[in-house]
């Protein structure tokens, strides 16, 4: 019998920073929402299946403005016995992704710097969409 693939064609208008911090979420989303006057909120946890097809869930916030979005997600899954399974498996260095697509060009470097000051994030950079296998994670 012949098989046929669906390839998938996504535009990948998003991107991605890795931070890597002992921090928990709650704290980092609320040393965002001072620094940049934004409004991150907890968000259903976001809902990924690994390679046995298991959900693993991982937290999510969220601030959305008509111009702007920026998610912060914890690489690492809520339930221990899957700790395993990180949202972006390629870098496993990375505590939290944060996820964000905007009009502004500049959004990216100041996400960068404002997580830099942060005394309690050791480790902030770009992760590079095109060396990614779990982008996919990241479509909505």
């Amino acid at each position: 019998m012949k098989k046929t693939k669906l390839k998938n064609d996504f535009n990948y208008d998003f991107e991605l920073l890795g931070i890597s911090s002992l921090i928990k979420p709650y704290k980092l989303a609320w040393h965002l929402n001072k620094e940049l006057n934004i409004r991150l909120v907890r968000m259903d946890d976001h809902q990924v299946y690994n390679k046995q097809n298991e959900p693993c869930f991982y937290v999510n916030y969220l601030h959305e403005t008509l111009l702007t979005t920026i998610r912060l997600f914890r690489n690492k899954p809520n339930e221990p016995a899957s700790s395993k399974w990180m949202l972006v498996p390629e870098q496993t260095h990375c505590d939290y992704i944060i996820m964000f697509k905007s009009d502004d060009k500049g959004l990216g470097n100041k996400l960068q710097k404002t997580l830099k000051d942060i005394v309690s994030v050791d480790w902030v950079a770009f992760l590079p969409l095109p060396a990614l296998k779990a982008k996919d994670n990241f479509i909505f």
